[in-house]
């Protein structure tokens, strides 16, 4: 999740970067995963650890098990800091 200025500073320092974005979203969401040969659609992250925001919760947490059969036993707080994901390259988690 990130801004449009933070867009540009990445481009602006050499780092490839692709911004989504959505009319009427000023915060897009997204889920990221390290590279995994299973896993090629959002449904193949069923059962894997995935960590979320608070706000989540109550916004596409419960879109995503109801579509996905995602539960709760594979959510874990995300704390905004990226680091232990980008430490531990296990293509099993995604956040």
């Amino acid at each position: 999740m990130g801004y449009g200025v933070d867009a540009i500073n990445a481009i602006a320092q050499g780092i490839p970067k692709i911004t989504v974005a959505a009319i009427f979203q000023k915060d897009p969401q997204c889920i990221i995963a390290h590279p995994n040969k299973a896993i090629k659609t959002l449904a193949d992250l069923k059962g894997k650890p995935i960590y979320i925001s608070t706000a989540a919760n109550v916004t596409y947490w419960p879109v995503l098990k109801a579509k996905y059969g995602f539960t709760d036993e594979q959510k874990h707080p995300y704390n905004f800091n990226p680091a232990p994901f980008l430490a531990d390259n296990q293509p099993s988690k995604a956040m």
